[in-house]
């Protein structure tokens, strides 16, 4: 690829994705689980070594993805949602520009600008490249250890230097531990896929890369070190680690371990109904390429990367009893590989090269505009949060400055991130009156608990937790004397 290619991917990119990346939509739920976590390292001197959320540790994820949230407010020292997306969206560019990588040492330097701009349009990238949460930068990380395992145009594997190969055994596996601190799995989609693949295609150059002492002890270091920092900070986090790893593979975690065996029979299609959906406009592309290419493409090298990258993961999320859309993310780009070449053998279709230039610009044109629009008009319909972010800003208008609040039996809530000060978390409140006065964000329910033990004055009503309707569920905020 030539630098032209680079830039025209990242030009496409950045124009996709960061002109409406607040939306004038709030974060969402799974958005505040990381960027509160980030606002506490910074504002309230919170660990770094896992994330804390109102002040209690949180363990269901690594806290890179808080890292990254954070390092992006710190320069900009502002917590808005376009910051707090912004490493996201950034990742996305760089999934895009490893994925053009792929597709060039591949297939060709034409196939790789195809395939960089088709991931761009992707439904699946759109949608998690604007939220700041850990999964585009897994992609991103998953992306570039894979485009490590690929010889560069021009070298050759068996005589490349030892400083040559240890560059990219360091970036394949600091990629892959990378990946892992961002949300663990990384090292179980790249490392078998990197065996894979060198075997099958007894390609030299992978299992060099494979193979380089210096790489190792890179990944080495990345799935020890944190591990044993985030112990040493918070001994309980092994359950929480043993939970999210085994638990949620078979369905042990919130009590999915009495799935019916049709249930679970279903379940495993579920992907193959899910993946065509998220590489969403370039689905035809996909599929043509596979149809027309025949056996000259499952022979080829390029089959075999893609199979190994994708074949191995899939299988564990097919058996594994958690089913859910974007598990399967990681994967993703080499779809884009394979949309290209089908894109590629439409273009020999075409009567000339000028006519499907033209044909493939107004495309990539028009999915711009759409995307655009979509951005603008359609997305800040579907601002699901909103009413308890206000209900936070209200709560900001009422409490004295320097007043922390607490929230009572909410757990990790949404709210938390838009209040003025990082609030305390507490599941149990003696019923007797306080020392001092102190402000309560609770549902209706346990209002009412409260009202029978001390006196409390009700001071804002909100809107009902997680959008339930029982009238219960409805938050309000009580001042306690």
């Amino acid at each position: 690829m030539t630098i032209r290619h680079h830039l025209l991917i990242f030009l496409y990119g950045a124009l996709l994705l960061l002109p409406f990346l607040d939306n004038g939509t709030v974060l969402s739920r799974h958005e505040v689980l990381a960027a509160e976590p980030a606002r506490e390292m910074l504002e309230a001197g919170a660990p770094w070594s896992i994330q804390t959320f109102a002040g209690q540790p949180r363990t269901d994820k690594p806290p890179t993805m808080s890292w990254l949230i954070a390092l992006s407010m710190k320069l900009f020292d502002s917590r808005s949602e376009f910051v707090c997306r912004l490493p996201a969206a950034l990742a996305g560019i760089v999934a895009a520009h490893a994925t053009a990588v792929i597709a060039t040492r591949l297939l060709s330097s034409a196939a790789g600008l195809l395939a960089g701009l088709i991931t761009l349009t992707t439904v699946w990238l759109q949608t998690q490249a604007r939220l700041s949460e850990a999964d585009m930068p897994l992609v991103a990380a998953v992306t570039i250890a894979m485009a490590a395992l690929l010889q560069p145009a021009g070298t050759d594997a068996p005589h490349a230097s030892k400083w040559q190969i240890t560059r990219y055994s360091v970036l394949f596996y600091g990629a892959t531990g990378f990946g892992f601190l961002l949300k663990g799995v990384a090292p179980m989609i790249t490392i078998p896929a990197a065996i894979i693949y060198a075997v099958w295609a007894r390609d030299a150059w992978a299992r060099r890369v494979l193979t380089n002492p210096f790489g190792i002890i890179v990944l080495i270091s990345l799935l020890i070190i944190w591990p044993i920092a985030a112990y040493l900070t918070h001994p309980p986090i092994i359950h929480a680690w043993y939970m999210h790893l085994f638990g949620r593979a078979t369905g042990e975690l919130q009590g999915k371990d009495e799935l019916t065996l049709i249930s679970y029979v279903v379940g495993l299609a579920f992907y193959f109904w899910t993946i065509p959906y998220l590489i969403l406009p370039a689905t035809p592309a996909a599929v043509i390429g596979v149809w027309k290419s025949g056996r000259r493409w499952r022979d080829s090298r390029a089959a075999m990367f893609l199979i190994a990258w994708v074949t191995p993961f899939l299988i564990v999320l097919m058996l594994s009893a958690w089913k859910h859309k974007h598990y399967a993310f990681p994967l993703m780009p080499a779809f884009s590989v394979l949309a290209a070449y089908g894109t590629m053998v439409w273009m020999d279709s075409v009567r000339t090269p000028t006519r499907a230039r033209n044909l493939l610009i107004a495309w990539f044109i028009g999915c711009g505009v759409t995307i655009l629009c979509v951005q603008k008009l359609i997305l800040p319909s579907f601002d699901g949060y909103r009413g308890q972010a206000d209900f936070a800003r209200r709560v900001n208008e009422l409490i004295p400055d320097g007043q922390r609040v607490t929230l009572y039996g909410l757990g990790e809530a949404h709210l938390a991130f838009y209040l003025r000060d990082i609030p305390d978390r507490t599941d149990d409140i003696q019923l007797q009156p306080p020392e001092k006065t102190r402000y309560l964000i609770c549902r209706q329910r346990e209002y009412y608990d409260l009202q029978r033990g001390m006196k409390v004055e009700r001071l804002l009503d909100g809107p009902t937790d997680e959008k339930k309707s029982d009238q219960l569920e409805r938050l309000v905020l009580v001042r306690v004397n």
